[in-house]
């Protein structure tokens, strides 16, 4: 009769978090038994942490609301460049990458720039398209159908209307391929109508001897934009009529002492 002994362990190793152990007397008999991983607190998840693909749906989701990008322009102090502001989302303050992530995307969502011209100058308009919108942004926004809204103020009550001025603009609009939308207070519409109490732009809108090529080429198409801006001031002209009645009734009275 054989006793059967109970095997015993002469060596036992850890490699690599593996328990490896022999029985004894024998070289050919080896099992393993894996040792519990150490618990590791998990990684925060943050925006940056999250795959591409998910942070750019965040992007469209926020964009949304931004459909409308409102341009300010700032005077620099350095030089006579402008510099601009535009109101969008708080996230792309968060960091560099995320703002240019953010705004590939929110570009594709703009329907609208919307901006402020003083005393009919659409200058800093012009200016931040040549700085600002890209090939690539301004396919985007002529695929849109975006609009250019423009808030009329005039803080210049000897403001007097010039087409001098209105031409650039028109073969900006021209170039560019968008439309151009206007909008203003009545005090503002009413300045604007007095200052051309004469005809509207469209009217002026007459070619001679010194009519630049350009002009000549495109009159049509200056002599219709010039008549969207008219519209614009003479669609407000019920609203701004009364008003004129008012100021021009309180005039009467101050020089004829109230009577």
């Amino acid at each position: 009769m054989v006793d059967l002994v109970p095997p015993t362990f002469s060596t036992v190793c850890t490699v690599n978090n593996i328990k490896t152990a022999a029985l004894e007397g024998s070289s050919q008999h080896t099992f393993s038994i894996p040792l519990p991983r150490a618990q590791t607190m998990a990684e925060p998840t943050t925006l940056m942490t999250l795959p591409p693909e998910l942070r750019e749906r965040i992007y469209e989701f926020v964009a949304q609301s931004y459909t409308t990008r409102r341009v300010r322009t700032v005077d620099s102090e350095s030089n006579n460049v402008p510099e601009f502001k535009t109101t969008t989302s708080a996230i792309t303050a968060t960091c560099r990458l995320v703002n240019k992530e953010y705004e590939a995307v929110a570009r594709k969502s703009t329907t609208t720039l919307e901006f402020t011209a003083t005393n009919m100058d659409f200058g800093p308009i012009m200016a931040y398209f040549d700085r600002k919108v890209d090939p690539q942004f301004l396919a985007t926004l002529q695929q849109n159908k975006a609009i250019i809204l423009v808030n009329i103020v005039i803080d210049n009550h000897n403001y007097q209307r010039n087409l001098a001025e209105f031409y650039p603009w028109a073969l900006f609009l021209i170039r560019v391929q968008l439309e151009a939308a206007y909008q203003s207070d009545t005090q503002t519409w009413m300045e604007i109508h007095i200052a051309g109490s004469d005809g509207g732009f469209e009217e002026q809108c007459e070619l001679d001897r010194s009519s630049p090529q350009d002009i000549r080429d495109n009159i049509e198409t200056i002599r219709k934009l010039a008549g969207d801006f008219d519209k614009a001031v003479w669609t407000a002209y019920p609203k701004f009529f009364k008003a004129m009645q008012a100021r021009y009734h309180q005039e009467w009275d101050r020089r004829n002492g109230g009577e």
